[in-house]
């Protein structure tokens, strides 16, 4: 499971911090998946260096909002079907809550056709 893809699903609903980015992420997982600072402040030194988040100025806060580029690599991982985990850290799953909990991430017919996809990849 990706955190650089999940802290740009999270940051598909508009511009956050980091803490703000950590406190999301383990909410989603429901602690199966718990995060460390350095791991959130990393992926977001890297998704800046690759130009997928862009730091604005929010006062005294740094936040980061998601990029063009990175709403492009949000949606193709969103669509990407992978072999099923074999931990409590499935991505499937958590492309689902994300869909479920971030509207316009992905529709419903979207959705759908990702799980039968998956199911279909898992089972050839």
């Amino acid at each position: 499971m990706s955190v650089k893809h999940s802290i740009l699903a999270i940051l598909a609903s508009g511009p956050s911090f980091g803490y703000q980015l950590k406190k999301e992420f383990e909410e989603l997982t429901v602690g199966i998946w718990p995060i460390n600072d350095g791991q959130i402040y990393t992926t977001l030194a890297r998704l800046q260096r690759d130009g997928l988040v862009e730091e604005i100025d929010e006062g005294e806060q740094k936040m980061v909002r998601l990029t063009d580029s990175g709403r492009g690599a949000l949606a193709e991982w969103m669509s990407q079907t992978r072999p099923p985990a074999t931990t409590d850290r499935d991505e499937l799953t958590l492309k689902v809550a994300f869909a479920l909990s971030r509207p316009g991430l992905l529709d419903h017919t979207q959705l759908l056709s990702l799980v039968d996809r998956q199911r279909i990849d898992a089972t050839a």
